[in-house]
């Protein structure tokens, strides 16, 4: 039986930990990371770290109350202890207790689909039934994600691989599991947080790579006809990299510049599957 840790006491994932006036499990109240962890290491582990911070900082939680090197020994126990150390997916789940916090931390094994390149292109649908209202929080990682899960459902439901979000003025902002990045004319362009999108791990470190380069992500509102118009999509994400998209609609894409981004991002998330 794989295991969690909450609080720092390690249990069976069946185990209740939680109780029942707990204020994430009732109001949503809490914040979220899935991080991808890599031979015993957890890559952009400092830009996890900062988007916690400032999370809790926004929503008026303690966030002197943990550690950052007592978190991530947690996490590189657990995946040990669950034998995904070398190639993991984790989730810490931060939520308000008394004055201080509690967490779940969660791992478990990278999925196959999610080592190397997505070689035959995802195929993407729009979710249009909750939209994204833009406001002081919806840049962070909540635990009351239910449109994102919503969006995800829908996916699993009509056998695409991903769904864009639309904000309150029908602009795409977001995809269920992942930030939205367009190539126009040989520019990079993305959503700004202002328009609702989440603010992103691998966001935030492929634009600083790109600014580094000399060449700079355009933020911009994005419209579903700017999507259709573009010559590449992409998706990309802390835990899966980057997933060039290669249908949406009627349209069809190429992914020279989402290819070559995926080099330049580096290990680990341009690693092939390498067969045991």
């Amino acid at each position: 039986m794989p295991l969690l840790c909450h609080n720092g006491r390690f249990a069976d994932t069946l185990d209740p930990v939680l109780a029942g006036d707990n204020p994430s499990f009732k109001w949503g109240e809490g914040l979220f990371e899935t991080m991808r962890m890599a031979a015993g290491e957890i890559p952009l582990m400092h830009l996890h770290w900062a988007r916690l911070q400032q999370g809790l900082t926004r929503l008026g939680m303690n966030d002197a109350a943990l550690q950052r090197s007592v978190l991530e020994n947690i996490l590189r126990e657990l995946a040990l202890r669950n034998e995904c150390a070398a190639a993991g997916r984790l989730r810490l789940h931060l939520y308000r207790e008394g004055a201080g916090l509690g967490f779940v931390a969660e791992a478990a094994p990278l999925a196959a689909a999610d080592h190397g390149w997505n070689e035959r292109g995802w195929s993407i649908e729009v979710f249009a039934d909750a939209r994204i209202a833009p406001d002081a929080y919806s840049s962070l990682k909540r635990a009351n994600y239910l449109p994102y899960l919503l969006a995800a459902r829908r996916a699993a439901d009509t056998g695409v691989d991903e769904c864009f979000l639309l904000n309150a003025q029908g602009n795409v902002c977001d995809a269920a599991r992942g930030n939205v990045f367009v190539v126009r004319g040989g520019i990079v362009q993305t959503p700004p947080l202002s328009e609702g999108a989440i603010d992103g791990v691998l966001r935030r470190h492929l634009m600083s790579l790109l600014a580094a380069a000399g060449r700079p992500v355009q933020e911009l509102g994005l419209t579903m006809e700017d999507l259709l118009e573009a010559e590449e999509l992409f998706i990309t994400n802390a835990v899966k990299g980057i997933r060039w998209v290669a249908r949406f609609r009627q349209r069809t894409y190429a992914h020279a510049v989402c290819k070559e981004l995926y080099g330049l991002l580096g290990q680990p998330f341009n690693n092939a599957l390498v067969a045991p």
